[in-house]
C-alpha cells in the first residue's frame, strides 16, 4: 500500500513538472503574440541571429526559454507541490505513524518509552530506557532520500539535554555516507529499514 502511494507521488510530481513547463511555454507564446515584453522579443531576436534561424525560429526560441524557465519555476515550487500532493494521497502523516510504530516496538520488547512534546524534543523523538539505561532516539521516515548528517547531529545534541547514554537514529530507508562517518565519532547508533526490528526485539542496542 505504501509503495503504491510512493509511486503515485512520483507520478504526480512528474505531471506537475510537465504541466508547469507547458504552461510557461504557453504564456510566453501568448506574450510574444501580444508583443508586450521587450526582453522576450530581444531574446527571440538574439536566438534567431546566434542560435537558430531556420523554420519556425521564433517558436523554437520560445520553446527553449519556456523549458528553462519552466524547470526553474518547478524547482522553486517543488517543496510546496510535494507537500500538497502528500496531503492528497495520505502520505503526509506517515512520518508520525512510523514514529508511533517504533515506539510500540520498543514497548512490546520491554523498553520504557517516553515521547517528548513535539516541537520541543531537542532532537529526540523518543526516550527509551531499559535496565536503568536511557537512550535518545530520532525516527526518520523517508519516501526517497537517505537520512543525512543533520539527524545524527540533532540526536547527539539531545544526549546532554536528556542525560542519555547513547543516541539512536532509526529510518525506513538508509543513511548517507557522511551520516555513517559522523555516527562513528559521536556515540550514535544507526538502524535502517532492514534491521531495526531485529535489533529492538533482541535488545541489542
Amino acid at each position: 500500500m505504501r509503495k503504491s502511494k510512493e509511486e503515485k507521488l512520483k507520478r504526480r510530481i512528474k505531471f506537475y513538472k510537465f504541466y508547469i513547463i507547458f504552461m510557461t511555454i504557453f504564456v510566453l507564446y501568448f506574450l510574444h503574440l501580444m508583443g508586450s515584453i521587450d526582453l522576450l522579443e530581444q531574446f527571440i531576436d538574439y536566438f534567431k541571429i546566434n542560435v537558430y534561424n531556420g523554420s519556425y525560429a521564433e517558436e523554437v526560441a520560445i520553446l527553449y526559454i519556456g523549458f528553462i524557465l519552466g524547470i526553474i519555476v518547478f524547482l522553486l515550487s517543488y517543496s510546496k507541490i510535494r507537500n500538497k500532493i502528500l496531503v492528497k494521497i495520505g502520505l503526509k502523516n506517515l512520518g508520525r505513524e512510523f514514529e508511533r510504530k517504533i515506539a510500540t516496538l520498543f514497548t512490546e520488547y520491554g523498553y520504557k518509552v517516553e515521547m517528548p512534546s513535539r516541537g520541543k524534543d531537542f532532537g529526540a523523538d523518543l526516550l527509551i530506557e531499559l535496565g536503568g539505561i536511557k537512550k535518545a532516539v530520532q525516527v526518520k521516515f523517508r519516501d526517497k532520500k537517505n537520512v543525512g548528517l543533520k539527524s545524527v547531529q540533532e540526536v547527539h545534541s539531545a544526549l546532554k539535554k536528556y542525560d542519555a547514554s547513547q543516541g539512536i537514529v532509526i529510518t525506513n530507508k538508509d543513511f548517507t555516507k557522511e551520516a555513517k562517518e559522523l555516527a562513528k565519532d559521536t556515540n550514535v547508533r544507526l538502524l535502517r529499514g532492514v534491521d531495526y526490528e531485529g535489533v529492538i526485539r533482541n535488545q541489542k542496542l
